[in-house]
């Protein structure tokens, strides 16, 4: 039987997908998730409990990463796909740009800068980045038909995958992202980056 897993718990994983290298502390999820000491421990241990998150104490501080292993990147592409759906109710006219756009988009899509950031204003653009193949031809008419000026990024997949967690422009996206199309591509390839 699959047990339960809740918002907090996603929004606590959420966190993770930062990178994916990151460690965090009972006091960083508190401030950052906005939830109580308690709620951060009893959620944090749950996700240890679970095997998807592991941890080490460093003088008296317990820090939580990602473990390594096939059944925590299966929870993390779920947690790409909450984020998605989160992002895609957030930014109802984006998610019609990106509904219009799908089918001139192929390998992994996502969604970065200030969207993903959530700090867009009326005059943002909408950034995307593909690993793998687009057409900008098809897409920019949709953009400008919203209001919405789209740039794209583009990488051949094998590029991609040389240049994970080293380019500047992949540690920005891997920082603040949203995943549009194929999360667990995109998992597959940043787990690699887990210490």
């Amino acid at each position: 039987m699959i047990n339960k897993i809740n918002n907090i718990q996603l929004e606590t994983l959420s966190l993770f997908t930062k990178g994916y290298d990151k460690e965090y502390y009972i006091r960083e999820v508190t401030r950052k998730l906005k939830v109580s000491p308690r709620t951060a421990l009893i959620t944090l241990a749950k996700l240890e409990k679970r095997g998807i998150l592991e941890s080490k104490t460093k003088g008296r501080i317990k820090f939580y990463s990602i473990r390594k292993s096939g059944l925590s990147r299966e929870f993390m592409v779920l947690t790409e796909q909450y984020k998605k759906i989160r992002f895609m109710e957030k930014n109802p006219l984006i998610r019609e740009v990106l509904e219009k756009t799908d089918g001139f988009m192929k390998g992994i899509v996502i969604v970065f800068g200030t969207y993903a950031k959530g700090t867009q204003n009326g005059d943002s653009d909408l950034d995307l980045f593909i690993a793998g193949r687009h057409d900008e031809r098809r897409i920019k008419p949709f953009g400008k038909k919203y209001g919405i000026e789209v740039n794209v990024k583009n990488y051949p997949m094998k590029i991609f995958e040389k240049g994970i967690g080293e380019d500047v422009l992949l540690r920005e996206i891997a920082e603040n992202h949203v995943i549009i199309r194929d999360a667990e591509g995109f998992v597959l390839r940043a787990a690699k980056w887990i210490r």
